[in-house]
């Protein structure tokens, strides 16, 4: 079978771990026999070396998520006559792979769910009100999807969602229920034994953008002991404002390879993810979860799912619940305990062998 996957850009120097995922995702399927390329549609985002797969570059001009959809069909036009599956970002891509099945695209089309459609929420941003241009912008495309676009979806052979999380919304707007799975990020298990500091220390791990939450996590540090200190790992646009907002409990050591996260992860107390946004999934809990690290995490999201028995959750953006949540358990070192040990048996579940045979089922099904 001849599969192509189509994401924005791959760059595993210093992207997020949804790049790593798609990498592994690709490199698992090759090895069972599978043939996988990579169509990246804004390429001068690529970062990578040495890949023992081929990345197929194209350069789109538009995200506009109407304004794309030629750029889009002319892609999976172009490689169709050897491709039998493209698996695709479809929070992006989604729309304009509707209209190539609608216009006899011959190839199959897998949807993947990882994000949320802009236009699901027209009421704020992640951490800020929302202006009224933009909100009218997101009110058009609204209706756009719903009087127009949605029912071109059902020609889309099969739609993938990556937790429970983002099943909800997407069922709830409309999307098929008889032809859709639910298969995880590809992550890849290796657990071992933490090595956690005497010192109680926080970790952050990710981008410092507004709706990470990464503001509320320094501020809750205010309220904490002063025993307490937090490592934050990333870099990002909020960083000048979160200097300004820190003491010297709070360490920021810039980007980090995953290599050198390791050895984060390892000797942290507890992992913080204080998202604003209902994340879909949470890579940073299973990482973490890999080295027998609990977490905290904003209620709702798919890091509190996925953190499952592991996690303590707090309700976004509140600075007071999420300082509450971290006391709790410094002052509770049986309940830190308990929460490491259900941290190495949680992570099991997201081993990528267990997802990589559901999508293979999804493969022979279409």
């Amino acid at each position: 079978m001849k599969i192509k996957y189509l994401t924005t850009k791959l760059n595993l120097k210093k992207g997020g771990g949804a790049n790593h995922a798609i990498d592994l995702m690709v490199r698992s399927l090759i090895k069972n026999g599978y043939e996988v390329k990579i169509i990246t549609a804004f390429s001068q985002g690529n970062s990578f070396d040495g890949l023992a797969y081929e990345v197929l570059e194209e350069n789109m001009t538009s995200a506009h998520p109407r304004k794309n959809i030629p750029e889009i069909v002319a892609i999976l036009k172009k490689y169709e006559a050897n491709t039998d599956v493209y698996i695709l970002d479809a929070h992006f891509f989604m729309w304009g792979a509707a209209y190539y099945k609608k216009q006899g695209g011959k190839s199959k089309v897998v949807a993947s769910i990882f994000s949320y459609l802009e236009s699901m929420n027209l009421f704020s941003e992640a951490g800020r009100p929302m202006n009224m241009q933009r909100r009218i912008g997101l009110f058009v495309q609204r209706l756009w999807e719903n009087l127009i676009a949605k029912k071109n979806l059902k020609l889309i052979d099969w739609f993938i969602y990556q937790s429970p999380t983002n099943i909800v919304p997407f069922k709830k707007f409309g999307l098929p229920n008889e032809k859709s799975a639910m298969i995880c990020p590809f992550v890849e298990i290796n657990p071992q034994a933490g090595e956690p500091t005497q010192e109680f220390r926080l970790l952050f791990v990710g981008r410092f953008v507004l709706y990470k939450g990464v503001e509320v996590l320094v501020r809750a540090m205010k309220l904490l002991p002063k025993e307490i200190k937090l490592d934050l790992v990333g870099d990002g646009e909020e960083e000048e404002n979160l200097r300004g907002l820190a003491d010297d409990r709070v360490i920021f050591h810039g980007f980090k390879n995953r290599n050198e996260l390791a050895e984060f992860y390892k000797h942290a107390t507890l992992l913080v993810h204080p998202t604003l946004d209902p994340e879909p999934f949470g890579l940073i809990i299973v990482e973490g979860m890999n080295f027998g690290l609990p977490s905290v995490s904003s209620e709702g999201s798919g890091s509190a799912w996925v953190a499952g028995e592991s996690g303590i959750t707090f309700k976004a953006g509140d600075v007071n619940d999420l300082s509450s949540k971290i006391q709790m358990i410094y002052n509770d070192l049986a309940l830190l305990k308990n929460l490491r040990e259900k941290a190495v048996e949680r992570v099991k579940y997201f081993d990528y062998k267990n997802w990589l045979e559901k999508l293979e089922e999804v493969l022979k099904k279409i």
